[in-house]
């Protein structure tokens, strides 16, 4: 079905019991969602794919966000991650779609990259992919729609501040 979030076809939910939608997507993870703030964000794609990007990084941290309208309202002053933020997100998730492996493929497009990076407008994996290449992170094929992650990634995004030890 189609996440009200991510608005990809990779969620699903149980039969409803109750007026909580409890929503598990691929994308962004599992999340309750009551069923007035799914109507409001059914006309809201931006705040819904920022939500997912949000219920994303509460599920890396072992929480099941509740939305509801309340809680949409104080969301609007959710500071979002600056570009330095968001490339450490991208890379971090490319890494872990590796599945441990040191090199290998990604696609620059990957919804689980587009949410994990907060990157609603779809341009912006590019050039955040782009801007990990400057960093030697990874590289392009010529005329390829992915991107290869080298040893390197790892290194880098082990000394970012945020990972450092």
């Amino acid at each position: 079905m189609q996440c009200p979030l991510c608005r990809e076809d990779t969620a699903s939910w149980p039969e409803l019991m109750s007026r909580t939608l409890e929503a598990d997507c691929h994308n962004c993870g599992k999340f309750r969602l009551t069923f007035q703030a799914k109507r409001e964000l059914a006309s809201d794609e931006e705040t819904a794919f920022y939500l997912a990007s949000w219920v994303f990084e509460q599920n890396k941290i072992g929480v099941i966000p509740r939305i509801d309208t309340e809680m949409m309202t104080s969301f609007g002053t959710y500071t979002r991650p600056n570009v330095q933020k968001r490339a450490e997100l991208y890379l971090g998730q490319a890494i872990h779609l590796l599945d441990g492996r040191l090199t290998g493929r990604v696609k620059v497009d990957d919804p689980t990259l587009r949410v994990a990076s907060w990157s609603f407008h779809r341009g912006d994996l590019n050039a955040l992919a782009n801007y990990l290449v400057e960093l030697g992170a990874i590289w392009r094929e010529d005329g390829a729609e992915n991107y290869q992650l080298i040893a390197k990634a790892h290194v880098l995004y082990e000394q970012w501040p945020i990972h450092a030890g």
